[in-house]
């Protein structure tokens, strides 16, 4: 029964190295060699190639780190990248009042978002926002419901936030191309929650 076990075991090993051994012969083939491809210090995490001096990268992870919407139809993929610019305003007594920027730690803030939106390609059908702490844990979401195709300016209600935690607070913007469609990273702010 031992000498069975033994063939088999080598059969695998042998299909095993003979794979690795092929799919390394395969990149040499087509001149192509794994590299680090990395956007603003981030590195992404699918393998990107270069072939013949070009390089392919992964595009969906692309898409999130240079924030733009991917669209697949067929054998055709459109990419649509809107200018999308947030800033944030303190609201006191249901006023917008000042910018809104670095806070303490601990404390509790009223603030709105505001986004501006231009060179929109595509209708989108809703915008959402979301707020990370820095742990990456969602502390906010919200989902307002567009049909625009047009640029368009836009003022969330009052969002009252406490930052219990120092640190990078990411709110991110995304947006949705169709009623069933996924969420598409658009726009990215930093707010720092500081000690006190």
């Amino acid at each position: 029964m031992n000498w069975k076990r033994t063939v088999l075991l080598s059969l695998v090993l042998a299909a095993v190295g003979t794979a690795a051994v092929y799919a390394d012969d395969i990149y040499e083939t087509i001149k192509a060699k794994k590299v680090s491809v990395s956007v603003n210090g981030q590195s992404l995490k699918e393998q990107s190639l270069q072939v013949n001096g070009k390089v392919y990268v992964p595009l969906n992870e692309m898409a999130d780190t240079v924030q733009a919407m991917i669209e697949y139809d067929g054998d055709q993929v459109a990419i649509y990248k809107p200018n999308v610019h947030m800033a944030l305003f303190s609201v006191v007594k249901d006023r917008i009042t000042t910018p809104f920027g670095n806070v303490t730690k601990g404390g509790e803030y009223n603030f709105a978002i505001f986004t501006q939106v231009d060179n929109l390609q595509k209708e989108v059908k809703n915008l959402k926002f979301e707020i990370f702490d820095p742990q990456g844990k969602s502390v906010y979401n919200a989902i307002f419901p567009l049909s625009l195709k047009d640029n368009f300016w836009h003022f969330t209600p009052t969002i009252t936030l406490k930052f219990n935690q120092t640190g990078e607070y990411k709110i991110r913007a995304y947006m949705q191309l169709s009623e069933q469609g996924e969420y598409h990273l658009v726009s990215e702010k930093i707010i720092q929650s500081l000690e006190k």
